[in-house]
């Protein structure tokens, strides 16, 4: 498939390559992919996004052939997955932040995504947002109990 009419896929490409020339290898990847989810859930709550029903999914492309509403999904989300992923990795040390007000992270995170997604989709912004954190706590607090050691 060319390119040739998809001028922003191929310049967020080179940003995605950027992103992987400046952090570690495994945080580019879990960012593309929480940025991924928070993309499609973001598009289905404005359920305007002209995607359909697979945009709920969230289909990846890992090892299989891909029909073609899978490489339009991809190619459609692209963009805006690849900006995502940058403000995660560049909100990860506040997101991480474990003692500090997560209130203040959220904001943050919240702000630098409307410039992604636009302040017009506020609303679907911060219910996908808000998701994508409540899950992001359950995970932390899974991994937290299993560090813990009985003794």
């Amino acid at each position: 498939m060319s390119l040739k009419h998809h001028p922003a896929v191929a310049r967020s490409a080179r940003a995605h390559h950027a992103l992987a020339k400046r952090n570690a290898p495994d945080i580019v990847e879990l960012a593309i992919n929480d940025a991924s989810r928070i993309v499609l859930r973001q598009r289905r709550f404005r359920r305007d996004d002209g995607l359909g029903d697979s945009a709920a999914t969230g289909i990846a492309l890992r090892g299989r052939w891909a029909s073609i509403s899978t490489v339009n999904l991809h190619i459609a989300t692209y963009v805006e997955t690849v900006r995502m992923a940058a403000v995660i990795i560049d909100q990860r040390p506040a997101l991480l932040n474990r003692t500090g007000d997560p209130s203040v992270a959220r904001v943050a995170l919240l702000a630098a995504a409307n410039a992604v997604f636009g302040a017009e989709d506020e609303t679907a912004t911060t219910a996908a947002l808000d998701g994508w954190l409540h899950n992001q706590q359950i995970i932390r607090k899974s991994r937290d109990k299993s560090m813990i050691v009985h003794t």
